[in-house]
C-alpha cells in the first residue's frame, strides 16, 4: 500500500483478533513497527505476527515489561482500552483527523494533490454535454487533437 493511502487506513479495535500489533495504523501514534525497534520486539517475546487481542486481557493492556521499560509514551498513548465491538473495523481517516465512512469522492479529495483551475474546465466540463464531444474539445483547447495539417504522410 502506497504511503499517501497508510496513513488514511485506520483500524478501530474491537476485539483485536484481526489487527496486526506491529503493522497496522490502530495506535494513535502510528504503526508500532515504526516506533519499536526489531530487537526490543524479539526481547518482549512477543511474535512479528502479534494480535492487539495478544496484549489485552479482560479489557486490560498488558505489555511486555521490555516494551513498557523502553516505550513508556507507546504504553501511555494506548491506554484507551479498545471498544465493545465485536471485531475489528478498517475505517478511512480523513484529512481533517476524522474517522468517516470510506466514499471514493472522500478518498480522492484526501490524496488526490491540489491542482489549480484550468480556465477551459467551465468550458469542457459541462454536465449535459456529451463526454466524447469534450473528450474533443479538450484535445483541441491542449493543440493535441490530430488534424490534417500535424498528418505527416
Amino acid at each position: 500500500m502506497s504511503e499517501s493511502l497508510k496513513k488514511h487506513v485506520v483500524v478501530r479495535v474491537g476485539d483485536g483478533k484481526s489487527t496486526s500489533l506491529w503493522h497496522d495504523t490502530w495506535h494513535p501514534l502510528r504503526p508500532l513497527h515504526d516506533i519499536i525497534a526489531s530487537r526490543i520486539v524479539y526481547e518482549s517475546r512477543l511474535s512479528h505476527q502479534a494480535k492487539v487481542s495478544d496484549v489485552v486481557v479482560e479489557g486490560q493492556w498488558t505489555w511486555p515489561t521490555t516494551i513498557q521499560k523502553a516505550f513508556p509514551q507507546v504504553v501511555n498513548q494506548a491506554a484507551i482500552i479498545p471498544s465493545n465491538l465485536p471485531q475489528d473495523v478498517v475505517v478511512w481517516r480523513s484529512s481533517d483527523d476524522r474517522n468517516v465512512r470510506f466514499y471514493s469522492r472522500q478518498a480522492w479529495l484526501d490524496i488526490a494533490p491540489a491542482s489549480n483551475s484550468v480556465p477551459w474546465s467551465s468550458i469542457v466540463c459541462i454536465g449535459t454535454s456529451i463526454p466524447r464531444h469534450s473528450f474533443i474539445l479538450w484535445l483541441a483547447i491542449r493543440q493535441k487533437l490530430l488534424t490534417q495539417d500535424k498528418m505527416q504522410f
